[in-house]
């Protein structure tokens, strides 16, 4: 008791060391199950790290939620091959296990998770999920016909390939969808990529936002954002502020807005674009009669960049263009 609001972290790679250094490989299995035995007293732990532990199946893993249920913020299962699903439909031991204040879960390397093992009523503050391509089925919990999705719970380091099932399994299943709102989710270049390669064939969504991505989407990530500008004439809206475009990614959205005949608003709020990106979309902008609303606030944008978008704004459209405070 005397560890309520504690951390437990306990990786099987450490209990492995242990038994190396004692040349007990044989008992790894007791102690796995001693450790598991241990964690069960009713202490309340707020975080609890369990990476691949062997031992760890679906019954014990809800045995263990039940233990920890009011106290559990962050739960960490990498790696952890047996589980299929976090607990079953109604319990092992009856009745849901409800686990208020989870915020955090790792599911990554849990090969054989299903995506019904997850439901958004049992953990009702869970924001953060990094996770296996298999989680892509549980990150979207939307109901048929829904228009607007805010999804606050794509994964830390996926790759390109888990970045691309999740989101060409979202778009594809929610074809009504038109605003997809992904903000505050380290979202990196693959996963921009993998957007990028979706919105090459979607035609219904209309708004999409990527703000503040903790710098994950640089030159790259933008890059191939804009040449999807190329293709995708429905997207009348792209978020990318508080990112880290830079010059290079400002260019290459210029160069695409060029040809692009849909996109209406474009923020770049705080991306580290100079004056070179902004003399560069200033050019699109004497072409682009489409784009109305361009916010570059917080940039490094001086004389020679803020010149050249005045000069534009003669030939343009547009009606907002913040540049740097």
């Amino acid at each position: 008791r005397g560890l309520v609001g504690s951390e437990m972290c306990i990786r099987d790679r450490d209990v492995q060391k242990i038994l190396k250094q004692e040349k007990l490989e044989a008992q790894r299995s007791n102690i796995q199950q001693r450790i598991i035995a241990a964690l069960q007293a009713p202490f309340g732990l707020r975080k609890l790290d369990l990476s691949g532990f062997g031992l760890l199946d679906d019954r014990v893993l809800d045995k263990l939620l039940r233990c920890h249920c009011d106290t559990l913020q962050k739960l960490v299962l990498r790696d952890c091959t047996q589980l299929t699903m976090l607990g079953r439909p109604g319990g092992f031991f009856g009745g849901k296990v409800v686990l208020p204040r989870l915020y955090s879960l790792d599911v990554r390397g849990c090969t054989g998770l299903s995506s019904a093992s997850l439901d958004n009523s049992e953990y009702p503050a869970l924001s953060r999920v990094v996770g296996a391509s298999a989680f892509g089925d549980w990150a979207m919990p939307l109901e048929a016909g829904v228009t607007t999705a805010k999804l606050p719970m794509v994964g830390l380091a996926l790759n390109f390939t888990e970045s691309h099932h999740l989101l060409t399994l979202l778009l594809a299943r929610h074809q009504s969808l038109t605003s997809l709102d992904l903000t505050s989710n380290d979202i990196s270049d693959a996963g921009a990529v993998a957007l990028a390669t979706s919105l090459n064939t979607n035609q219904t969504l209309i708004s999409l936002t990527l703000r503040n991505n903790g710098n994950g989407i640089s030159a790259v990530g933008a890059e191939a954002l804009a040449r999807s500008l190329s293709i995708n004439q429905t997207l009348t809206s792209l978020n990318l502020a508080y990112n880290n475009i830079t010059d290079a990614g400002a260019k290459a959205l210029a160069f695409y807005l060029e040809i692009n005949l849909g996109l209406n608003s474009l923020d770049l709020h705080k991306n580290g674009i100079g004056d070179a990106g902004a003399k560069a979309l200033a050019r699109s902008l004497s072409i682009n009669q489409m784009l109305t609303s361009l916010d570059l606030k917080f940039n490094n944008i001086y004389v020679t960049g803020a010149k050249a978008l005045a000069t534009s704004l003669n030939t343009c459209l547009l009606y907002t263009s913040d540049a740097a405070d």
